[in-house]
C-alpha cells in the first residue's frame, strides 16, 4: 500500500517520474552521502588532515554498490539515525585501520544537508532540461 502520493498507482504520475523517482531514490541517497564522504576525506588529506592512504581507501570503499541498503535501513530503525549506519559500514568497507579516518571531523547533519543538496542540484538540472 503506497504511502506517499509519488508512490500512488492512480496519482503517482502526476507529482514525480522515473527520473525523479531515481534521484530521490534510497540509492541515490546513500550514493551522495558516499560522494560527501569521500570529497571530504580527499580534501582531508590535501590539508594534511589525514593520511592520503585513508583518503585512497575511502575513496575505493564508498561505492554504492558495495552496501546492502536493507540492512543500511534495519540499522538506521535500531539506532534511530540516518546516517550512523552507512558511516559505521564505510569504516567496516575499509581495509586495515583507515575506515577509523572515515566521517572525520564532520557532523553528521553536515554530510545528510549536503547530500540532500546533491541531490536537488540533480534534480534542477533535470528539471531546466525539461524546460528547453
Amino acid at each position: 500500500m503506497p504511502s506517499h502520493i509519488t508512490e500512488s498507482r492512480i496519482h503517482g504520475g502526476a507529482y514525480s517520474s522515473p527520473a525523479f523517482a531515481a534521484i530521490f531514490s534510497d540509492t541515490n541517497q546513500v550514493r551522495r552521502w558516499l560522494d560527501v564522504e569521500r570529497a571530504l576525506a580527499a580534501t582531508q588529506a590535501e590539508m594534511g588532515i589525514i593520511p592520503h592512504e585513508a583518503a585512497r581507501e575511502i575513496d575505493r570503499a564508498a561505492q554504492v554498490e558495495r552496501f546492502d541498503l536493507t540492512q543500511l535501513g534495519r540499522e538506521s530503525l535500531e539506532t534511530g539515525h540516518l546516517l550512523v549506519p552507512t558511516i559505521r559500514a564505510l569504516a567496516r568497507s575499509c581495509e586495515g585501520s583507515w575506515g577509523e579516518y572515515v566521517h572525520y571531523g564532520v557532523t553528521t547533519q553536515d554530510i545528510l544537508d549536503t547530500g540532500l543538496m546533491l541531490q536537488v542540484k540533480e534534480a534542477w538540472g533535470h528539471a531546466l532540461g525539461l524546460l528547453h
